[in-house]
């Protein structure tokens, strides 16, 4: 009888499957947080060294809000966003294969991303006040508010709707994605969502960026053209900006509104209901496709499939791969700290 092995015996131990592209993917990650963070770190000291300057000179007070909008952005837009072109551009991509989106694909989207941004600005609406409960400051940011019924409207729409979506599609869609999505499509989607929820820094739009993030992620790795969710992103933003701009004498009127209802003032209700016919009317509109979002998200559930990896990573081992790396964890930090600034911000409104 020939000698076999006996089932405890000690025999060379196998490699898991994926364990020798771990130290690629780590350095890949680790370098596109890495960039990430530096464009982060210098935007925010390039933009607040120039506002210190000019305060310190007398000329940033004495500047229109437009002004001073210019001077926040364009540190971030024509100085940050180059210097992390030119530093990413030597990491090795993996371009998704391009496929395209007609009309009405794109409009169908676009009731989807609807759909995700109220249903998860709900959440931040609820997690916001139970933050703001427990630590007793306000946690919520009146940044867009006062950028859409400022007297900068105009400036911040065309910031919100032309120049942010390109620059923060090419950050966490093209750039990013492209250099790691070797290592899976799922994690690519799901990093490009959470860190571009971070660098909001806020908890009024963490959830609802997160989200659209991911799915702004998703048409991308299934497309392979920017220029899809860059379509997406101005629409969003349009929604968000524009549109009450245009509606915001009748936005101004909700209270007076509410106003009338607690008083059982059912002449005066109608009367003012009347008057705010086409906020109304719009109102109804979101709803239907919201509810159309919701529909379509549901029916084609089945459709949010990605390709298998082409350098795939153990389990157990992705999430430590991606997110326990030194780019990672600095680009968490310098958003956790902008979360606190933030936050800091709003201590002064509280205590009045």
């Amino acid at each position: 009888m020939p000698d076999y092995p006996e089932m405890n015996s000690e025999l060379p131990q196998q490699a898991a499957v994926g364990d020798e592209n771990i130290p690629a993917a780590r350095t890949a990650y680790s370098l596109s947080f890495l960039h990430l963070a530096i464009y982060a770190l210098a935007g925010f000291l390039l933009t607040n060294g120039l506002v210190a300057l000019l305060g310190v000179t007398g000329v940033y007070q004495k500047l229109s809000l437009n002004w001073k909008y210019i001077v926040q952005f364009a540190p971030m837009y024509l100085i940050a966003f180059p210097i992390y072109l030119l530093i990413s551009r030597k990491m090795e991509t993996h371009a998704p294969e391009k496929q395209h989106m007609n009309v009405g694909q794109i409009i169908l989207a676009f009731f989807c991303c609807e759909t995700i941004s109220v249903a998860c600005n709900y959440i931040g609406i609820i997690v916001n006040a139970i933050l703001t409960r427990i630590l007793g400051v306000q946690t919520s940011s009146d940044f867009i508010e006062e950028g859409v019924f400022g007297e900068s409207n105009i400036l911040f729409g065309c910031l919100a709707v032309i120049f942010a979506p390109f620059i923060e599609e090419m950050l966490f869609r093209k750039v990013l994605i492209d250099r790691v999505r070797k290592y899976g499509d799922k994690a690519a989607i799901l990093l490009s969502g959470i860190m571009f929820g971070l660098f909001h820094g806020n908890f009024t739009q963490f959830f609802y960026a997160a989200a659209l993030g991911m799915f702004f992620a998703f048409i991308y790795v299934r497309t392979g053209r920017v220029r899809y969710t860059i379509t997406l992103h101005m629409m969003m933003n349009s929604v968000g900006t524009v549109v009450p701009m245009i509606f915001g004498k009748y936005l101004k009127r909700l209270d007076e509104l509410t106003e009338l209802l607690e008083n059982n003032d059912i002449s005066g209700t109608m009367q003012l209901l009347g008057e705010i016919k086409p906020l109304l009317i719009f109102v109804i509109c979101m709803w239907a496709v919201i509810i159309t979002g919701f529909v379509l998200l549901i029916v084609f559930r089945k459709r949010f499939r990605v390709n298998p990896p082409a350098a795939p990573l153990p389990k157990g081992k992705r999430f430590t791969t991606a997110c326990v790396n030194v780019g990672c964890i600095l680009f968490v930090l310098f958003c956790i700290g902008e979360f606190i600034l933030q936050i800091m911000q709003n201590i002064p409104n509280s205590q009045e």
